[in-house]
């Protein structure tokens, strides 16, 4: 059975960013994973929406992998507390990428990269997100409405 690569970065905002998704899937594909992209969703669905179908998608994924613009993306802000919270493995893109050079070993974890960019999981605990999936969701009774 292939690996399942969840691909991360920022979409809102971002004129190009079926491109540059793209060529990260069809890089992927060549290594062998079975690629999750969220990038092929349809347009028009509303941000909770899309962010519901992506909780899904990293529910099936055996790895997530955080294109680097992830720091400036609200959703994939999201995303990495989730995946971390549920305990997926996680790779990073280096600051400076060259796509032919791309491969396994210049692939690092998040704490050697972007110490300072994103905090420490520790930083949320249970309950703060516990309440935001409850809320994204759409679990009334967990947000305290019956």
């Amino acid at each position: 059975m292939k690996m399942k690569i969840y691909i991360a970065g920022k979409i809102t905002g971002d004129e190009n960013f079926k491109g540059k998704f793209e060529v990260l899937k069809h890089y992927f594909e060549t290594l062998g994973y079975a690629v999750l992209n969220p990038a092929d969703l349809p347009e028009g669905m509303e941000p909770a929406d899309y962010m519901r179908i992506c909780l899904s998608m990293i529910d099936s994924a055996d790895v997530i992998y955080f294109i680097k613009d992830y720091v400036d993306s609200k959703g994939s802000q999201i995303e990495i507390r989730y995946a971390e919270y549920i305990g997926k493995t996680l790779k990073f893109e280096l600051e400076e990428v060259y796509p032919n050079l791309l491969d396994h070993d210049m692939i690092y974890r998040r704490n050697y990269f972007y110490e300072k960019k994103v905090p420490e999981k520790g930083n949320l605990n249970k309950e703060q997100i516990d309440r935001y999936l409850n809320s994204v969701r759409g679990d009334d009774a967990a947000n305290g409405k019956e």
